[in-house]
């Protein structure tokens, strides 16, 4: 942040807010909006927590310097520090200056209170927008409670509602005097609520083997020849991604002789997948472009509305090396592991991907390879290639003294793996040393997630570049003889729902490491499964893009996790392979991928379908408020059908009720079926609640809203012709 710009409050991961002069706010706000993030500008009056309230924070600790400030009686968490408050910090005039000035911690804070599993949330204040943020925290429960007081309506009933939800929630009431000396008459009541919630019983736990040995945890990519038949096409609709070689064109000449019907698209055209609906799909533009996951990820989003099976095959040069000399590129190489997320996230489309060269008969091995059930192959001269996975066995290195430097050591199994070094008795470093290095640890990941209908260009490469940009950096820095390790997952190669940016820095990460190796340098990528180091890619960044609750995530992690321990005998091991890219995986690898693929976007929702049964209406933070037109009505059927409740009103919130990334699909899906109208899955975060939802579908449509055509009216009521002419033209 520059210009004046500071951090004045951070609400939560996806929730900030930044204060400083009108014109570097505005400036900041252009930029992130060029990079798809929602901005809103606040209605206040000063740049509140920034550098703006120096002065103001130095007036405050002159006239506090004379005033006896005492110990808190009732303990608290500050915003200035995101803990428990201190004597000394509230003695202290400048920390009340710090008050002012610097940025509000709020999620810091929630997260310090949501140490206590059984902790009860009560807003005192309107509306429930802090609730909103404690459910919303990574740390919080699917099941935590939070309770508002004040809302429009009944002051009464809101009150009365927020005690009686404290004392369900096992929140002891002074009864006495909350009744303040009224006559009071016992009644019976039931001694459980009637909520007629369906329960079900929990899919069978995970069959892929665990291996106790660490020895046979590593495992290498292994080709294997297997020849194709050539199999008959049965008459179907094709969509050709054309390449510049003629390649794709020589494939679309073929196929119309064959009495194919063939649509094609070049670089720069448009297609509607809706009016030409494809069965099959070849993408070429990997034989020039060296970008492809941008065009793969926007293909993806435009098939998310396709209720019938679509077979894509996408076809590169350079996505692999299988003997020494095949040029291996990068940036391509990141589609490998978003194919598998693409298959994951949209079941209905089975992808694979084919390595190979422009040359005589590809146009024939293209079209047979659509019948094939390989997911990566390669091509070379006259032969077909198939990748597995076999297991190998490595020698554990003895000392690791020397000096080892860890670049992007606060992210990935950084940190676990430099406390390991140090307690072996080596040093560790964070920037380049003048003395030379035993090794180099590259750490960085891709800072993020989420489905594939949630990217866009800007977000993937915010998310890529810098990791690519910063295991080249410590190549180019380090000695050519330094053995130097690029840390990855194994999403690259099982993929995962919500992983597509892990996978594809995967497989980047993998290629650059194999590049380099082909010169002769020391260099291995390594892809560490998610439960090792303790789980850090379970609890760090997988477990909340997968939607799992905090008590989800510690039982998948006492399932499958590893020790610290442990990974740091996997790491002596593979610190002397020979082999240039490394999977590490306590669990069998072919089973992993396996039970990995069988977790799908279809097969999630319908773990989470309420089979048809409705429950009643839950405690909310908005009174239930009827849907009002047709247009609401039809919305608040779609919603409690996807939600298994029952009734919903036009206020109701969305994430409130549990709604999240799967689910927003859904509802925009059938948004799009049902009232034809073309919404981004963003909506549901820009429009949480039936009313809202409502306007973003009549604007989508063209039509005019009642409500703001109402406010419109009374705006102009009163005016003259000129003076309400001139007011419809300021508004535009």
């Amino acid at each position: 942040l520059t210009g004046g710009l500071a951090l004045a409050a951070a609400n939560g991961p996806d929730v900030q807010v930044v204060a400083g002069p009108p014109e570097a706010v505005a400036d900041l706000r252009r930029l992130l909006e060029e990079r798809g993030a929602t901005c809103r500008p606040l209605p206040v009056s000063r740049a509140f927590h920034s550098p703006a309230m120096e002065p103001a924070g130095r007036e405050l600790a002159r006239l506090l310097a004379g005033i006896e400030l005492k110990a808190p009686e009732i303990p608290f968490v500050s915003n200035v520090t995101g803990t428990w408050i201190t004597a000394d910090d509230l003695a202290d005039p400048r920390y009340w200056a710090r008050h002012m000035r610097s940025p509000v911690r709020f999620a810091e804070g929630i997260g310090e209170l949501l140490r206590e599993p059984d902790r009860v949330f009560l807003e005192v204040g309107p509306g429930a927008t802090l609730g909103t943020l404690v459910k919303q925290h990574p740390d919080a429960a699917a099941n935590r409670i939070t309770i508002p007081t004040l809302r429009e309506g009944s002051d009464l009933e809101a009150v009365l509602e927020a005690v009686g939800r404290l004392w369900i929630a096992g929140v002891e009431v002074d009864w006495p005097r909350f009744h303040n000396d009224e006559r009071r008459k016992r009644v019976p009541l039931p001694t459980y609520p009637f909520e007629r919630q369906r329960y079900w019983i929990d899919p069978p736990k995970s069959t892929v083997q665990k291996m106790a040995d660490v020895a046979d945890w590593f495992w290498v990519p292994a080709w294997r020849q297997a020849p194709l038949k050539a199999a008959v096409q049965a008459p179907c609709r094709w969509l050709i991604f054309l390449d510049g070689m003629g390649v794709g064109e020589r494939i679309a000449e073929r196929l119309r002789g064959d009495g194919q019907e063939v649509f094609t698209v070049a670089r720069g055209e448009d297609y509607d997948l809706h009016e030409s609906l494809p069965d099959r799909i070849l993408h070429l533009w990997g034989f020039e472009e060296e970008e492809v996951l941008v065009s793969l990820v926007r293909l993806a989003q435009a098939l998310s509305s396709i209720d019938k099976p679509v077979r894509l095959l996408l076809a590169a040069s350079g996505l692999h090396e299988l003997v020494d000399g095949d040029p291996i590129h990068p940036g391509k190489a990141a589609v490998l592991g978003a194919l598998k997320v693409v298959h994951q996230e949209l079941p209905r489309v089975t992808c694979s991907s084919v390595d190979a060269t422009p040359g005589p008969g590809l146009e024939e091995r293209l079209i047979a390879e659509m019948t094939a059930a390989d997911p990566v192959v390669a091509l070379r001269g006259r032969q077909r290639w198939v990748r597995g996975f076999e297991r190998v066995r490595l020698e554990e290195t003895e000392s690791l003294e020397g000096t080892w430097l860890i670049a992007e050591a606060a992210q990935g199994p950084g940190r676990a793996i430099a406390d390991y070094l140090l307690q072996q008795g080596a040093q560790v470093v964070t920037e380049l040393p003048s003395t030379p290095l035993r090794g180099a640890f590259y750490t960085g990941i891709p800072q993020g997630g989420g489905l594939i209908q949630l990217k866009t260009p800007e977000g993937l490469r915010a998310a890529l570049d810098p990791v690519l940009r910063g295991a080249e950096e410590l190549l180019a820095a380090v000695d050519p003889s330094t053995p130097v390790f690029l840390c990855s997952t194994t999403t690259a190669i099982t993929g995962g729902l919500g992983q597509l940016d892990l996978a594809a820095a995967g497989g980047c990460l993998e290629a650059l490491a194999v590049r380099h190796a082909a010169e002769g340098r020391p260099v291995m990528a390594v892809h560490w499964d998610p439960y090792q180091w303790g789980g850090w890619l379970i609890t760090g960044v997988a477990g909340g893009m997968a939607g799992l609750s905090n008590e989800e995530v510690q039982a998948n992690l006492a399932a499958h996790g590893v020790t610290e321990a442990k990974s740091a005998r996997a790491l002596r091991h593979l610190l002397g392979s020979p082999f240039p890219r490394l999977i590490v995986s306590a669990q069998d690898l072919p089973g992993l991928i396996a039970e990995t693929d069988s977790v799908t976007a279809d097969s999630l929702l319908a773990q989470m379908s309420h089979g048809g049964e409705k429950a009643g209406r839950p405690g909310l933070s908005t009174a239930y408020e009827p849907p009002q037109g047709e247009l609401e009505e039809r919305l608040a059927a779609i919603w409690q059908d996807l939600f298994g409740i029952e009734p919903l009103g036009r206020d109701d919130n969305f994430l409130e009720l549990g709604g999240h990334s799967l689910l927003a699909i859904q509802v925009t899906t059938q948004v799009q079926t049902a009232l034809q109208a073309d919404l981004p899955v963003t909506a549901l975060f820009e429009a949480p609640t039936i009313a809202e939802l409502a306007k973003a579908v009549r604007r989508a449509r063209g039509e005019d809203d009642p409500e703001e055509m109402e406010a419109l009216l009374a705006m102009i009521e009163g005016l003259s012709p000129e003076e309400a002419a001139a007011k419809l033209a300021e508004l535009g």
